[in-house]
């Protein structure tokens, strides 16, 4: 009888706790879920190749619309950036990420809370898209930016 009161508690946190679904992989999330989540592309075959091995985690990809390139967002430097590396053949090794923003930014003195000057913001929302074969745009914090290919 002394426990009556501790009832409603716990049929509110068993009503409240429902099953757990996996996220979608084109999830934000999965860069918190995941800490060493690589980038993978499925090519028009059906067959999937992993397009990254660096440390931490990626995410926001898309691919370019020939196929050919693939850009995400990575930390790798310590420093959120967009990267791009070439989509790899079945059976390849994952190619060599180049860094699009941010460059150099991870060596420069931090205030606490407060990102280096002349940090570019990843997309906060929705992920990467292509313009065209060469340009990469996102939203943050309602800015449109872009980063050129070379």
């Amino acid at each position: 009888m002394r426990f009556c009161g501790l009832l409603p508690f716990v049929l509110l946190l068993v009503a409240c706790s429902g099953p757990v679904e996996a996220l979608p992989p084109e999830s934000d999330a999965h860069a918190v879920m995941d800490p060493d989540r690589d980038v993978h592309v499925t090519l028009a075959d059906g067959t999937s190749v992993r397009a990254t091995a660096m440390e931490g985690a990626e995410d926001s990809e898309a691919v370019s619309p020939d196929g050919r390139l693939v850009a995400f967002v990575g930390g790798d430097t310590g420093i959120a950036s967009v990267w791009v590396v070439e989509v790899p053949k079945p059976g390849q090794a994952p190619g060599t990420p180049v860094q699009l923003t941010n460059v150099g930014l991870e060596d420069q003195p931090r205030t606490p809370g407060r990102a280096p000057e002349g940090f570019v913001p990843p997309p906060d929302r929705a992920p990467l898209r292509w313009l065209d074969a060469t340009t990469v745009a996102w939203t943050a914090a309602g800015v449109e930016y872009t980063a050129e290919v070379r």
